[in-house]
């Protein structure tokens, strides 16, 4: 479990599942461990509040204002890949 969630640190720069990589290791040491089960609950609780506040949030806000998320998101993203790909080919 440890090394799982070592590589999904090490891997997290990288486009793909690295904070997926990280949760899969941190659920294999809960179940060996009573105090890393607690905390990952702890983690799960305080998660689902604020993905509910920003459901809210998502919800009550004006067109305008989604769209200008949705470009923003858009533009780290492509900023992020453009980043990684300099990374990865730099010449």
């Amino acid at each position: 479990g440890l090394l799982v969630a070592a590589a999904g640190i090490v891997l997290m720069p990288l486009p793909g599942p690295g904070i997926l990589i990280v949760a899969l290791g941190a659920a294999m040491l809960s179940q060996g461990s009573k105090g890393m089960a607690r905390v990952l609950d702890w983690l799960e609780v305080r998660a689902r509040k604020l993905a509910e506040k920003a459901k809210r949030a998502w919800t009550a806000a004006p067109m305008p204002i989604k769209g200008a998320v949705a470009l923003l998101a858009v533009i780290v993203v492509t900023g992020f890949g453009y980043l990684t790909y300099r990374m990865a080919f730099a010449t």
